[in-house]
């Protein structure tokens, strides 16, 4: 074998490679007058010596192999710029969205684009392995398989593919008339949170501390309130009030939570009760008419506080 072709086996190109810089090599080879001579200097000349390990078959597939991982990742992100083009331009020209900064963003983006495509067509990628095309397909494919087995991110292709191809049938159901009915009007229950919001501000008004309202003794009133609808009393057939506090009113029209509040405050025993500082807690109930508060000094299990350490009822 010539050591011209000795040489061309080592590097890159094959002996019958005819692109330019293996056409350069060999005209200036024949125009230096010394021939294969003075290419084999120079080229080693550049390196020291020969290195043998450079032009060996395991760098030269690892290099190939690099740069095809590179063409690879390079394919991937000229498809994702594609897209996001796309998805720019459409919400710029079809959603109503559109903005001068927006058509700078897209007009950079497409830059970026064709900077990609052209960087993938030169003559370092254009022959590597994979092709544009062999990256598109299969990414398009396994994107259709992911969305039709329902995983997350792609299940909405999958919705607006059918929807395309088959639209949602409508459904119309002949219009019924409807029966008028005529029912009695009944006030509205009146929410506990209402209540604690004007009573709480009742008592900060007159310097006190807040109570707070807890579901132990909101039950607590529920019970009292079925209680004082049978007998108006503070007498509780169950015992709920047995170591309590208690506010009860009542009122033959539409009792709302500002008016029992008023009706207490205007009694003297009831407004002591909602004015005591030695209370921390509360509970309260209201319907058809009828108001229910009770008050506890201490945490209440069943309505029933829990004393000290030491301390007892005297009943």
């Amino acid at each position: 074998m010539p050591l011209a072709d000795r040489d061309y086996m080592r590097g890159e190109h094959p002996p019958s490679c005819t692109c330019k810089d293996c056409n350069d090599k060999r005209l200036a080879m024949l125009n230096d007058g010394q021939g294969n001579r003075s290419h084999h200097k120079t080229r080693h000349t550049a390196t020291g010596s020969y290195n043998p390990k450079r032009y060996s078959p395991g760098n030269r597939w690892a290099k190939r192999t690099a740069m095809s991982l590179l063409k690879f990742l390079l394919c991937l992100l000229i498809i994702g710029m594609i897209w996001l083009v796309l998805i720019n331009v459409y919400s710029l020209t079809f959603d109503g969205s559109f903005y001068p900064m927006g058509l700078v963003i897209v007009l950079a983006e497409l830059g970026v684009t064709i900077g990609l495509i052209l960087l993938a067509k030169s003559r370092r990628f254009r022959w590597r392995f994979p092709s544009f095309k062999l990256v598109l397909f299969p990414l398009l494919g396994i994107i259709i398989i992911l969305a039709f087995i329902g995983i997350v991110p792609f299940e909405g292709i999958k919705s607006n593919i059918v929807d395309e191809v088959a639209p949602p049938v409508q459904v119309v159901t002949p219009e019924v008339p409807a029966v008028t009915t005529i029912t009695p009007v009944t006030p509205p229950l009146q929410s506990v949170d209402s209540y604690a919001g004007i009573f709480n501000q009742y008592r900060q008004g007159k310097g006190l501390e807040p109570l707070v309202f807890t579901d132990d003794l909101n039950r607590i009133a529920v019970l009292r309130l079925a209680e004082i609808q049978k007998d108006f009393s503070h007498a509780s057939a169950g015992g709920h009030n047995r170591h309590l506090g208690e506010n009860i009113a009542m009122s033959t029209g539409y009792l709302s939570n500002a008016e029992a509040l008023k009706m207490w405050e205007n009694s003297p025993g009831h407004n002591a009760n909602m004015l005591d500082s030695d209370y921390k807690y509360t509970g309260y109930a209201l319907e058809n008419g009828y108001a229910v508060q009770v008050f506890a000094s201490y945490p209440t299990i069943n309505g029933e506080p829990q004393l000290p350490d030491g301390w007892y009822w005297v009943d």
